[in-house]
């Protein structure tokens, strides 16, 4: 170790060991900063230069490491002490770094040197506790990012193995890759499932496609309320004669939470041809006084209804969201013999409806509909003037609109 060959670098002279202790302890920080650039490329003859009061340099720079100082600093240092990779004084302070810094970029360098230390196997039982524990999702991942590096120290346990599938990227090669075979430990599923890393867990199940759907439905009755929503959601359109018998528990039940019942619904028609076995089932939800959400979602997912009760619906529901379910079924079963009614609602209140209203309107055959809006267009209120154009513009009545408005 003699000199750093940079024009924007000083010249770095180092012959003694207190050559080498005044330089690291310089107040002159881009002179340490090149110090610390030559160790990192020369450890063992930083190490040539023997103690200065019974210090190498190994413990200068652990100590130096647990004083204050600042993020640039301590990066190089620990790079430095990294090159030492076989003293056991640089290991126990980059893992300590490692478990105690909140800095997420403190805590990824430490992972990056530490998965390349020789010494790694030594705290493997420190890296499987932060691998494992829930506290720190930083930790949890650079932890995942150092056993995924060392192939050869890969964590033995079902626990282990699930987690570190999880904390990865799906690009990162494992060994065994992921498959159906990790879907064995069941408790440790419903553990991810409902813990710290849920959405992982639930992008790892979706890419192994129905497998994951059979194990969802064993672990239905021990999942959350939310989980359970997000299984019929996903998992129907996957498997869905295996969710058939699981949607059918939770449309018959009397007590079920209601964002269950609501996922329950609106995975009734991802059903696809088996839809009409559950469809009867909706129209309970029809007249539910427990939420809107329910009915109209009844309506969208294909409910059974006659044209009497759509229009029931209308007159009593004041509702927009099912309101709109309703007009858009009614247009499609009565046609140009509701008429009458989808004129009363374009001319409602609330402007979901009246644009409700003026969809299934554009619906109808043009010529009634453009002769019973035209003088809509004169109304006082201006949302109602609004609805009646927009009506008349999608069957096409532009040119009266403008003969009467522009000219």
């Amino acid at each position: 170790m003699s000199e750093v060959m940079t024009e924007d670098e000083p010249d770095l002279v180092i012959e003694t060991v207190e050559d080498l202790f005044d330089a690291v302890r310089s107040e002159d920080f881009v002179l340490r900063i090149a110090l610390l650039k030559q160790i990192s490329a020369e450890p063992e003859a930083a190490l040539s230069f023997g103690k200065l009061h019974d210090l190498d340099i190994v413990d200068e720079l652990v100590h130096q490491g647990y004083q204050s100082c600042g993020v640039t600093y301590l990066k190089a240092l620990m790079v430095a002490l990294a090159a030492f990779e076989s003293d056991p004084r640089a290991l126990e302070f980059l893992k300590k770094i490692f478990s105690a810094s909140e800095r997420p970029d403190i805590v990824d360098l430490a992972a990056r040197l530490l998965a390349k230390s020789a010494g790694l196997s030594t705290i493997l039982p420190e890296m499987r506790v932060m691998l494992n524990q829930d506290n720190s999702e930083k930790h949890a991942r650079a932890a995942a990012r150092v056993f995924a590096a060392r192939q050869e120290l890969f964590p033995t346990s079902a626990a282990e193995r699930l987690r570190l599938v999880l904390l990865t990227p799906p690009t990162t090669p494992l060994d065994p890759p992921f498959g159906a075979a990790d879907l064995q430990s069941k408790a440790d599923w419903r553990r991810e499932l409902e813990g710290t890393f849920a959405v992982e867990a639930r992008l790892r199940l979706e890419s192994l496609g129905e497998p994951s759907a059979a194990l969802l439905v064993e672990l239905w009755p021990h999942l959350s309320e939310d989980t359970q929503a997000w299984v019929l959601l996903w998992a129907t359109p996957v498997a869905p004669l295996r969710l058939l018998p699981t949607l059918e528990q939770v449309l018959k039940a009397e007590v079920a939470p209601l964002t269950v019942q609501l996922a329950a619904i609106e995975a009734v028609p991802l059903l696809g041809g088996a839809a009409s076995l559950l469809q009867p089932l909706l129209t309970r939800f029809l007249v539910s006084e427990r939420a809107v959400p329910l009915r109209a979602a009844a309506l969208r997912s294909g409910a059974p209804v006659t044209v009497a009760q759509l229009e029931e619906c209308l007159a009593q529901d004041d509702s927009p969201a099912v309101r709109i379910e309703a007009m858009r079924l009614l247009a499609t079963l009565a046609g140009e013999a509701a008429l009458e009614t989808f004129l009363g609602l374009l001319q409602a209140d609330d402007w979901e409806t009246r644009s409700a209203a003026a969809d299934a309107l554009a619906q109808l055959p043009a010529e009634p509909v453009i002769a019973a809006v035209r003088p809509l267009v004169f109304h006082e209120v201006e949302g109602i003037r609004v609805a009646a154009a927009n009506v008349l513009i999608a069957h096409g009545d532009d040119i009266w609109l403008e003969d009467t408005f522009l000219s």
